[in-house]
């Protein structure tokens, strides 16, 4: 069995049986399950077999203890992608916080043979972001 939080149903901690994981695995082999994604809070809420499926990861902030922060050394390895990471501050702590970092695991970046995560900031405020990327 698997939970799954997913935007398609918008129905938070859906218990999944092994047919619908079968059924999800079949779909990412043949090339249909580019449209399946998944948003959760807890690494440890996805079954281990639909996690090792996802490509393309985004990590947020709040990845910080237990099992979570161990699948996430797994994933990216310790050392300078993993301290920036842990350096993410709580958007929430941060008064009128109009950005978010976020840390992108996979093949998404030109340097993606490398393994290495992408970093980004993401902002609520066009004006801002304008700002902020200034040459």
């Amino acid at each position: 069995m698997g939970i799954v939080e997913g935007p398609s149903s918008y129905r938070p901690g859906v218990v999944l049986d092994d047919f619908t994981i079968a059924v999800l695995g079949e779909m990412r082999r043949s090339d249909s399950g580019d449209r399946l994604h998944d948003i959760t809070q807890q690494l440890r809420s996805l079954h281990p077999s639909i996690y090792a499926q996802l490509a393309v990861k985004a990590f947020g902030y709040g990845l910080t203890t237990g099992s979570d922060i161990s699948l996430l050394k797994d994933e990216i390895g310790v050392g300078g992608a993993f301290d920036l990471y842990q350096s993410f501050s709580n958007p929430s702590s941060r008064a009128g916080a109009r950005s978010y970092p976020f840390m992108i695991a996979g093949p998404i970046s030109p340097l993606s043979f490398t393994s290495a995560p992408v970093f980004l900031d993401v902002f609520t405020d066009v004006d801002e972001f304008r700002q902020a990327n200034q040459r």
